[in-house]
């Protein structure tokens, strides 16, 4: 396998309507980190790693996003309590996951590897 030194991602999400959406990511992931240009937020979520919104009224699209956490089950009582309405966890015994969806319809799954050493 070729070694490629990619030092970031950045998967985007397209949403019909930026300004209806953009209370919800504030909410959960705080102000947007970056503000590239007219009608794109920016969150980086990790070092390196990124989520991008980006207004697209005449192509929007479904999209989805694997956040990895440390304490799913911490995170996911956190969103709860704050009033997000993500699913219950699943637990497949190698990776738990719950899934959140944005206003557009996109999903954001939050997973814990499971370590069964």
């Amino acid at each position: 396998m070729p070694i490629r030194n990619f030092v970031s991602t950045l998967p985007v999400l397209n949403v019909p309507d930026l300004a209806a959406v953009r209370e919800w990511y504030v909410a959960l992931l705080g102000e947007a980190s970056v503000v590239p240009d007219e009608g794109v937020l920016e969150w980086e979520v990790a070092p390196g790693h990124w989520i991008q919104l980006a207004e697209e009224a005449e192509h929007p699209c479904a999209g989805s996003v694997i956040v990895e956490t440390a304490d799913l089950t911490q995170l996911h009582s956190s969103l709860l309590g704050e009033g997000f309405d993500i699913g219950d966890i699943v637990d497949y015994e190698v990776v738990k996951f719950a899934e959140l969806a944005d206003p557009a319809g996109n999903v954001l799954q939050f997973v814990e590897v499971v370590d069964n050493d």
